[in-house]
């Protein structure tokens, strides 16, 4: 088993990481995906506090992230979803559906939702955070 040490991964298509990563790839290839808001690279939420429009940014950021350490969706095993409202979460769910299924079809990874009353940047609805397990890049061995 590889020593090597956990590579950071920080896409310039996201907001700057200040005293953190966006995700770490750690040997064996996982990859752990801090959490991601469904903010733009300034730091500023382009759907404004659309539940539905926050929850696509960010999964597009999570899965920037992934894609950045040589994954894809179906390398995702584990999320989880921080929302501020559950009822509200709940009240959107035949417009959520379709977001996810835009992103991920019908890839379900082990899923957690939590309701948690304020995230990191204000205004922020909906932060989600997970592991992917991907594999090695093409023609180099299954150890990391």
């Amino acid at each position: 088993m590889s020593s090597a040490p956990a590579v950071p991964i920080n896409p310039d298509t996201l907001m700057r990481a200040r005293g953190y990563s966006h995700g770490l790839l750690a040997p064996g290839g996982w990859l752990f995906v801090a959490g991601q808001l469904g903010t733009d690279t300034d730091c500023t939420y382009p759907g404004g506090d659309d539940v539905v429009a926050q929850f696509d940014r960010a999964l597009w950021n999570f899965l920037e992230v992934v894609r950045r350490g040589g994954g894809e969706p179906s390398h995702v095993v584990k999320m989880t979803f921080f929302v501020t409202d559950l009822d509200e979460w709940f009240g959107l769910a035949e417009e959520l559906g379709p977001v996810y299924r835009r992103h991920f079809d019908r890839h379900y990874p082990a899923i957690t939702l939590l309701q948690q009353p304020r995230l990191t940047i204000p205004g922020g609805k909906v932060e989600i955070e997970g592991v992917a397990l991907v594999p090695p890049p093409e023609g180099s061995s299954n150890e990391r």
